[in-house]
């Protein structure tokens, strides 16, 4: 039997069909494209996002294998969170960039392989190896090789030569059960026989710019970050060590010199608005609830220094991962400087996070220190 030709209701039926399995293809192209994944690392995505099913030997794998292979441990983190990607997982924080514009709370592993050098005013010439700029994470793929000062961390015991992105992140960490999925008391800082004493510090992000530090959009942190700190560097929290940190370094007295600097020689702020994102501080609360990332507002008494009021905490331009140039007696004396052998155009502005520092503090600007100190 002849069949008719199909009605206009099974054709207008067949192409909304048609309409609508493209459109939802097109919501979950567009997703995978944008990095809008919001159960990734949460425990509920699929397990082969960062291992695969079966040992593999390219060094270029995006992939934690099972069978432990190094090279492609140590690379898996990178793989995702590096500059050549960063436009298309966009909701993905970039840590590792090729001229030093990952501007995170953290910074920026680029500078681990910045080396470069200036002649002083003594006429003698000053080197500033990346080895000293950071956290020598470990990735062959990636050309990040192990600190050649230290064996072991800096007044503790954690070997240098295990050091990977996973000797602080824990990958198996409920998303947003701990700060930046920072391993809690009990991780093993992804090295057997070891384990940490401290829980994962409280924090905030901003909201909208989660991963990138400005004037405008920083961390608010609360407590126990130098503690968290700690678990690696065991003696930091010692009464020897040269500056106390943590929740017993209280600010007290402080916090009024802190809320009224704003540069050298000009003690004009007033709390409401005397927060530096370059020394931030630890409110002390314990709940990242009653964290506000958009407050400009200064310590009172019971804030304390920590650990990140003057370090970064993957690396920096600058020695000892610091946020400012410690060695610089002013600060737009700061090295990297434009015309130093090694340096790159982009490196002395990204060296800041953007800050023209004689633009914002004048020629005069001594050290961020005095933010506390007031001794300039």
């Amino acid at each position: 039997m002849k069949q008719g030709k199909p009605s206009w209701r099974d054709t207008g039926c067949r192409c909304l069909i048609f309409v609508m399995v493209f459109l939802i293809a097109f919501v979950f192209v567009i997703i995978s494209l944008t990095g809008v994944s919001y159960s990734f690392h949460s425990g509920t995505e699929e397990c082969w996002g960062c291992h695969t099913r079966h040992k593999s030997s390219d060094p270029s794998s995006t992939c934690l294998t099972c069978h432990k292979a190094p090279g492609e441990r140590r690379a898996a983190c990178l793989s995702c969170h590096q500059s050549d990607l960063d436009a298309v997982l966009a909701r993905t924080p970039m840590v590792l960039s090729d001229n030093g514009s990952a501007m995170t709370p953290g910074g920026d592993f680029y500078w681990l392989k910045k080396n470069f050098s200036w002649t002083s005013k003594d006429g003698t010439t000053r080197e500033s190896s990346g080895d000293k700029h950071g956290h020598n994470i470990i990735s062959e793929f990636f050309d990040l090789s192990p600190d050649s000062n230290f064996s072991e961390a800096p007044l503790g015991s954690y070997p240098s030569g295990s050091l990977s992105c996973c000797s602080c992140h824990d990958p198996h960490e409920v998303k947003g059960k701990t700060f930046r999925l920072l391993g809690s008391a009990s991780y093993n800082g992804n090295l057997t026989g070891f384990s940490f004493s401290h829980e994962a510090p409280i924090a905030s992000a901003p909201p909208t710019n989660r991963y990138k530090e400005s004037e405008a959009d920083h961390v608010a942190y609360g407590s126990g970050m130098s503690e968290w700190c700690s678990n690696c560097h065991t003696n930091s929290q010692s009464s020897g060590h040269s500056h106390p940190s943590g929740a017993d370094a209280r600010m007290n007295e402080l916090s009024k010199k802190y809320n009224s600097y704003s540069s050298t020689g000009k003690l004009t702020s007033l709390r409401e608005n005397a927060y530096l994102f370059l020394v931030p501080f630890e409110t002390g609360s314990k709940e990242a609830s009653s964290l506000d990332p958009l407050s400009m507002s200064g310590p009172d008494s019971n804030s304390n220094v920590m650990c990140l009021s003057c370090h970064r905490a993957h690396a920096s331009a600058f020695r000892a991962i610091g946020r400012w140039d410690f060695d610089a007696d002013r600060l737009h004396e700061s090295r990297p400087a434009k015309g130093d052998p090694g340096v790159a155009d982009s490196d002395v502005l990204n060296s800041y996070y953007g800050i023209d520092v004689m633009v914002k503090f004048g020629d005069k600007q001594r050290s961020l220190c005095n933010k506390c100190h007031i001794s300039d």
